[in-house]
Protein backbone atom coordinates (compact mmCIF):
# COMPACT_ATOMS: atom_id res chain seq x y z
CA UNK A 1 0.00 0.00 0.00
CA UNK A 2 1.56 3.66 -1.11
CA UNK A 3 1.33 5.88 1.72
CA UNK A 4 1.98 9.62 1.26
CA UNK A 5 2.90 11.72 4.24
CA UNK A 6 0.98 15.17 4.43
CA UNK A 7 1.13 18.06 7.12
CA UNK A 8 2.39 15.07 9.39
CA UNK A 9 -0.64 12.57 8.52
CA UNK A 10 0.11 9.85 7.07
CA UNK A 11 -2.65 9.04 3.94
CA UNK A 12 -3.33 6.19 1.28
CA UNK A 13 -3.07 6.98 -2.56
CA UNK A 14 -6.42 7.42 -3.47
CA UNK A 15 -5.11 4.93 -6.69
CA UNK A 16 -4.48 2.51 -3.74
CA UNK A 17 -7.96 2.58 -2.34
CA UNK A 18 -10.28 -0.62 -4.01
CA UNK A 19 -13.05 -0.63 -2.34
CA UNK A 20 -15.84 1.32 0.07
CA UNK A 21 -14.67 -0.77 3.10
CA UNK A 22 -11.05 0.44 2.84
CA UNK A 23 -12.02 4.18 2.15
CA UNK A 24 -14.01 4.08 5.53
CA UNK A 25 -11.19 2.51 7.00
CA UNK A 26 -8.99 5.58 5.92
CA UNK A 27 -11.56 8.10 7.10
CA UNK A 28 -11.85 6.44 10.20
CA UNK A 29 -8.67 5.87 10.74
CA UNK A 30 -9.27 2.14 11.98
CA UNK A 31 -8.42 -1.44 10.12
CA UNK A 32 -11.03 -2.83 7.89
CA UNK A 33 -11.24 -5.59 10.59
CA UNK A 34 -12.56 -3.32 13.17
CA UNK A 35 -15.00 -1.80 10.68
CA UNK A 36 -16.25 -5.60 10.37
CA UNK A 37 -16.44 -6.18 13.82
CA UNK A 38 -18.06 -2.97 14.22
CA UNK A 39 -20.90 -4.00 12.08
CA UNK A 40 -21.10 -7.14 13.98
CA UNK A 41 -21.21 -5.24 17.28
CA UNK A 42 -24.39 -3.22 15.39
CA UNK A 43 -22.39 0.02 16.01
CA UNK A 44 -22.18 1.16 12.04
CA UNK A 45 -24.79 0.19 9.85
CA UNK A 46 -24.68 -3.06 7.89
CA UNK A 47 -23.97 -2.54 3.84
CA UNK A 48 -26.95 -2.99 1.91
CA UNK A 49 -24.84 -5.46 -0.45
CA UNK A 50 -21.02 -7.03 0.31
CA UNK A 51 -18.33 -3.80 0.79
CA UNK A 52 -21.21 -0.87 -0.24
CA UNK A 53 -20.92 0.93 3.08
CA UNK A 54 -23.00 4.33 3.59
CA UNK A 55 -20.21 6.17 4.07
CA UNK A 56 -21.87 9.11 5.66
CA UNK A 57 -24.04 7.15 8.06
CA UNK A 58 -20.83 4.66 9.32
CA UNK A 59 -18.96 8.08 9.90
CA UNK A 60 -21.75 9.48 12.07
CA UNK A 61 -22.35 6.34 13.81
CA UNK A 62 -19.16 5.66 14.81
CA UNK A 63 -18.49 9.20 15.75
CA UNK A 64 -21.53 8.70 18.23
CA UNK A 65 -20.04 5.50 19.37
CA UNK A 66 -16.57 7.16 20.49
CA UNK A 67 -17.55 10.98 21.34
CA UNK A 68 -21.56 10.47 22.18
CA UNK A 69 -21.50 7.58 24.17
CA UNK A 70 -24.14 4.51 23.84
CA UNK A 71 -28.12 4.28 23.23
CA UNK A 72 -28.83 2.25 25.92
CA UNK A 73 -27.35 4.68 28.81
CA UNK A 74 -23.94 3.18 29.07
CA UNK A 75 -21.71 5.65 30.21
CA UNK A 76 -18.72 6.81 27.89
CA UNK A 77 -15.52 7.15 29.15
CA UNK A 78 -14.21 9.94 26.76
CA UNK A 79 -17.08 11.80 27.47
CA UNK A 80 -17.46 11.08 31.12
CA UNK A 81 -13.65 12.16 31.79
CA UNK A 82 -14.13 15.19 30.15
CA UNK A 83 -17.42 16.46 31.15
CA UNK A 84 -15.36 15.50 35.04
CA UNK A 85 -12.86 17.95 33.73
CA UNK A 86 -14.93 20.42 32.77
CA UNK A 87 -16.77 20.46 35.90
CA UNK A 88 -12.96 20.63 37.74
CA UNK A 89 -11.78 23.69 35.55
CA UNK A 90 -14.92 25.56 36.44
CA UNK A 91 -15.04 24.90 40.26
CA UNK A 92 -11.44 26.36 40.19
CA UNK A 93 -12.40 29.03 38.44
CA UNK A 94 -15.06 30.19 40.57
CA UNK A 95 -13.15 29.57 43.67
CA UNK A 96 -10.09 31.90 41.95
CA UNK A 97 -13.64 34.32 41.27
CA UNK A 98 -14.41 34.46 44.90
CA UNK A 99 -10.49 34.71 46.49
CA UNK A 100 -10.63 37.83 44.27
CA UNK A 101 -14.02 39.24 45.82
CA UNK A 102 -15.78 38.91 42.34
CA UNK A 103 -18.56 36.59 44.01
CA UNK A 104 -20.15 37.56 47.23
CA UNK A 105 -22.14 34.99 49.22
CA UNK A 106 -25.98 34.84 49.57
CA UNK A 107 -25.85 35.25 52.72
CA UNK A 108 -24.63 38.72 52.79
CA UNK A 109 -26.22 40.18 50.25
CA UNK A 110 -29.19 38.93 52.57
CA UNK A 111 -28.49 40.16 55.26
CA UNK A 112 -27.83 43.95 53.56
CA UNK A 113 -31.19 43.95 51.82
CA UNK A 114 -33.14 42.98 55.15
CA UNK A 115 -31.23 45.96 56.72
CA UNK A 116 -31.50 48.25 54.12
CA UNK A 117 -35.54 47.60 54.24
CA UNK A 118 -35.19 47.72 57.86
CA UNK A 119 -33.89 51.26 57.83
CA UNK A 120 -36.10 52.38 54.90
CA UNK A 121 -39.65 51.17 57.38
CA UNK A 122 -38.65 52.76 60.48
CA UNK A 123 -37.54 56.15 58.61
CA UNK A 124 -40.49 56.07 56.32
CA UNK A 125 -42.70 55.42 60.20
CA UNK A 126 -40.70 58.13 61.48
CA UNK A 127 -41.66 60.64 58.68
CA UNK A 128 -45.18 61.42 59.90
CA UNK A 129 -44.20 62.31 63.31
CA UNK A 130 -41.20 64.29 62.29
CA UNK A 131 -43.39 66.43 59.99
CA UNK A 132 -46.50 66.89 61.51
CA UNK A 133 -45.47 69.39 63.33
CA UNK A 134 -44.35 71.80 60.54
CA UNK A 135 -47.44 70.39 58.12
CA UNK A 136 -49.46 71.49 60.61
CA UNK A 137 -48.58 75.47 60.09
CA UNK A 138 -49.46 75.73 56.74
CA UNK A 139 -51.15 77.64 55.66
CA UNK A 140 -51.82 76.04 51.97
CA UNK A 141 -52.32 72.66 50.25
CA UNK A 142 -48.85 73.63 48.33
CA UNK A 143 -46.94 74.31 51.32
CA UNK A 144 -47.89 71.02 52.55
CA UNK A 145 -46.40 69.39 49.39
CA UNK A 146 -43.37 70.81 49.17
CA UNK A 147 -42.76 70.08 52.95
CA UNK A 148 -44.07 66.50 52.12
CA UNK A 149 -41.54 65.99 49.57
CA UNK A 150 -38.54 67.55 51.25
CA UNK A 151 -39.16 64.81 53.67
CA UNK A 152 -39.17 62.10 51.55
CA UNK A 153 -36.44 63.57 49.34
CA UNK A 154 -34.33 63.71 52.92
CA UNK A 155 -35.22 59.95 53.56
CA UNK A 156 -34.19 58.71 50.20
CA UNK A 157 -30.73 60.72 50.09
CA UNK A 158 -29.79 59.23 53.73
CA UNK A 159 -30.83 55.88 52.68
CA UNK A 160 -28.23 55.93 49.52
CA UNK A 161 -25.36 54.32 51.30
CA UNK A 162 -22.15 53.59 48.82
CA UNK A 163 -22.09 49.15 49.06
CA UNK A 164 -21.88 47.42 52.07
CA UNK A 165 -20.02 46.76 55.09
CA UNK A 166 -19.26 43.49 55.73
CA UNK A 167 -17.70 43.34 58.88
CA UNK A 168 -20.62 43.73 61.15
CA UNK A 169 -22.87 41.09 58.86
CA UNK A 170 -21.13 38.25 61.24
CA UNK A 171 -21.48 36.26 58.28
CA UNK A 172 -18.20 34.56 57.62
CA UNK A 173 -16.13 35.16 54.30
CA UNK A 174 -15.77 31.79 51.83
CA UNK A 175 -12.74 31.54 50.74
CA UNK A 176 -13.05 28.77 48.20
CA UNK A 177 -10.82 26.31 50.21
CA UNK A 178 -13.54 23.83 50.90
Amino acid sequence: MLKIKAHGVSLVAINEITSKLDLLAEILGITPRRIQQLVEDEVIPRPEKPGQYDIPACVQAYYYKEFCGDEDGELDGKYERARKAKAEADRIEFDLGIKRGQYVSVELVKHELEKIIMNCRGKLLAMPRKLAPTLATTETPNEAEVILTDGVEEILNELVTPGFDESDTGITENTGDN
